[in-house]
Parts: structure tokens; sequence; C-alpha cells
């Protein structure tokens, strides 16, 4: 089975589950609130514990310069992402936020995991400590324009920094974690997709099918979103050497996702227009069924 096709079934099986999220919603099984508390297990609790759980493999010299070469490959994939984004959109504060970052958790995270295993979400990690750190820096600059909003402890206690600290120190270690805390781990871990699609499904319930694909600016931020980003990334990573493929591989499905979800809940939590950062949510997120595995498809047929 081809990479495009694991990431196609993936993201279908990933719209069922946010079918289920619409469901519930509007049978009243859940609230905005309940989706809200949702959201916080999953950033406070599941996050944390896959970013750990990836990080209990043997330590190797291969595998530490596969995750500095990831983190190499992210920082050159957020820069051109925020190129990108304040080109197009430097006055358009929701939207610049939409197009240069990426959902990484809730859909980065299960999709590199289904397409290319386990350890894929090891070189991974890089990518989400880096998005989170931006968020919580120029994301935040972005929303507020004002450097006095900027909250360092919130950048240092981040859950997916600590998980990440946290998960370093077992590698280098080399610590054994005992079997029940491995199982733990696992079990934890295989909530992130279901919950994540239904928090994305209460907030798809919230619109109308008129409202989604009434044509605005939205779709601009898709385009760049979905289609120019991960193309100039893709370019930026042909010239590195082939070696390093599977780590180009699963940074590049990370910067092809969908916008994040924070571009929802900040909007949300900064008093900006939430419908429009669902919007944009739910939107690149219908599309990203179409222009992800063909990206990764591109990727491939190219030789990564």
């Amino acid at each position: 089975m081809t990479l495009g096709k694991i990431l196609l079934e993936q993201i279908l099986l990933m719209f069922m589950l946010m079918g289920i999220g619409v469901l519930v919603y509007r049978k009243g099984f859940i609230s905005k609130n309940g989706s809200k508390e949702l959201g916080a297990l999953l950033l406070y609790v599941v996050t944390p514990m896959i970013t750990i759980k990836a990080y209990t493999i043997e330590a190797s010299a291969e595998r530490s310069e596969g995750l500095l070469v990831a983190a190499l490959l992210s920082s050159i994939a957020f820069a051109i992402s925020i190129f990108v984004a304040r080109l197009f959109f430097r006055r358009h504060r929701l939207e610049h936020f939409g197009v240069a970052f990426s959902n990484a958790g809730f859909i980065g995270i299960p999709l590199v995991s289904a397409a290319l295993g386990q350890e894929a979400v090891f070189y991974f990690s890089s990518f989400l400590v880096l998005a989170s750190v931006l968020m919580w820096t120029y994301g935040i600059a972005i929303l507020k324009r004002n450097a006095k909003d900027l909250h360092i402890s919130r950048l240092l206690l981040n859950p997916i920094v600590i998980s990440a600290l946290i998960g370093w120190v077992i590698y280098v270690s080399g610590i054994r974690l005992p079997g029940l805390a491995l199982s733990t781990l696992n079990s934890v871990s295989a909530l992130n997709t279901p919950l994540a699609m239904f928090i994305l499904g209460v907030y798809m319930a919230q619109l109308s099918l008129r409202e989604i694909f009434r044509f605005s600016i939205v779709y601009r931020v898709m385009f760049l979103r979905l289609i120019v980003i991960p193309f100039l990334v893709l370019l930026a990573f042909i010239p590195i050497d082939a070696k390093y493929n599977f780590a180009k591989l699963t940074i590049l499905i990370g910067i092809s996702a969908p916008s994040a979800a924070n571009t929802a809940i900040m909007a949300q939590q900064f008093h900006m227009d939430y419908n429009e950062g669902v919007k944009i949510v739910i939107v690149t997120t219908l599309f990203s069924i179409i222009t992800l595995p063909l990206i990764i498809l591109l990727a491939q047929t190219i030789g990564m």
C-alpha cells in the first residue's frame, strides 16, 4: 500500500470520527464547553503522553542525528510558512495565524503515526515543540499586536515542551519504563485521534454547509496553507541528502496539515471572530483530504 493511500484512508477515518462529533453535538450529548474540556484533556494529558511515548525507544547515534535533522527541517518549514503568511496576510491577523500554523497535534500526529510508524513520531516531536514555541511567541504577537501579551511562563509551562524534555531525559538516560507505565502511555495515546476529531466535529456542527462553502477570504487561506506552503517546503527539501528522506517526509506531512485548531481556540480567547476561526479550521481540514495525499505522492514520485 502506497504512503499516499495510507494517508487517504487515515484522513477518511478521521472524517468519519468528525461526523460522530457533529452528531453528538447536534443531539445535545456534548456542548461547546464540553468540547473545550475535551480539548484541555487532549492538550494537557493525551498529547504529552504521545510525546513521551515517542522517546521510549533505544538511543542510537543515527536516531539522535535524525532528530537534529528533523529539527532543522522543521525550522526550514516554519520559516517558509511564516514568510508566506506575512507576505499575503500581514493585515489580517486571524488568517495570518491560520496560514502560518498547521494542525500538528490534532491531525499531524495521527497521520505521521499511521503513515510512517511510531518512530516517525519521535522525529516529529521536534516539529511539535517548535510549533508550540512559535505559537506562544510569534503567534500571540500576531493576534494581539502587543509584546506585553507574550507570556514566557506559558511557553515554559507548555505541556508539549515539558513532555519533550521529559522524553529527552528518558531517551538519553536509557531509562526502561515498566510494562504497566508503557501500557498506560499506549492506552492514553490511542485517545488522540478520536478526541481530536470529535472536537473538530463540534466545530463543524456550529456552521451550516452554506457558511462552510461560501467563497470568502478563507479560501485564500486554504490555498496557501494546503498547496503553496507544502509545495515550497517540498522544493526546499529536494536538495537535502536522500538519506534523510524519512525525516523529510515526516516534517512534510506536518507542514501540509490543515490550519491549527488554535486558530479557532485563540480567536475565542482573544475576542476575535470565532466563527471565522472555526471556518478556517474546517475548510482547510475538509480540503486536506485531497491535497495532503497528493503532496506526499508528489514527494514520493520525485524520489523522496
